[in-house]
């Protein structure tokens, strides 16, 4: 008996945490992640989830009440894209890059308004390929992760 009940609460400790659902043609979402300090590490991230090729106006917020860092990688070769200090966006404040043709604006490590506790993501056309996002903290705790977006591809 006790063994079914252990499984159960690990089953449920495992659906806590979504991740994204692109499921349906344009939407939105919101989920709690767990946030790993980095210890020195700046590799040393979760995994957030993955957002598909397709993707069209998507928009990624990630509310901590802790100092946390959104990274997101192409996934088929690992390009740097939000990475702080070597991605193609880096820096403490806002700015907009292209990234295989598509606009790529990032809040800035600063946060929204120097809340460094709120991070954010857009692509503003469709995304060009599979990406992967993950995170770190300066402590560790949850984020809330509230995710949109307008449409797909075909």
């Amino acid at each position: 008996m006790k063994k079914s009940l252990l499984l159960s609460s690990v089953l449920l400790s495992v659906n806590v945490f979504a991740g994204f659902d692109f499921g349906t043609c344009a939407g939105s979402g919101s989920f709690e992640q767990e946030i790993l300090q980095y210890d020195g590490d700046y590799e040393n991230t979760v995994i957030v989830g993955d957002i598909p090729q397709g993707i069209q106006g998507l928009r990624i917020d990630l509310i901590s009440e802790k100092d946390v860092d959104i990274r997101l990688y192409a996934k088929k070769n690992n390009d740097k894209i939000v990475h702080w200090p070597h991605g193609i966006l880096k820096h403490s404040y806002q700015e907009i890059k292209p990234y295989l043709g598509v606009n790529i604006t990032y809040s800035g490590y600063n946060g929204v308004n120097g809340n460094k506790g709120h991070e954010f993501i857009e692509v503003s056309a469709s995304t060009p390929t599979e990406f992967t996002m993950k995170a770190f903290g300066y402590k560790s705790g949850y984020a809330k992760v509230n995710y949109s977006w307008s449409g797909k591809d075909n």
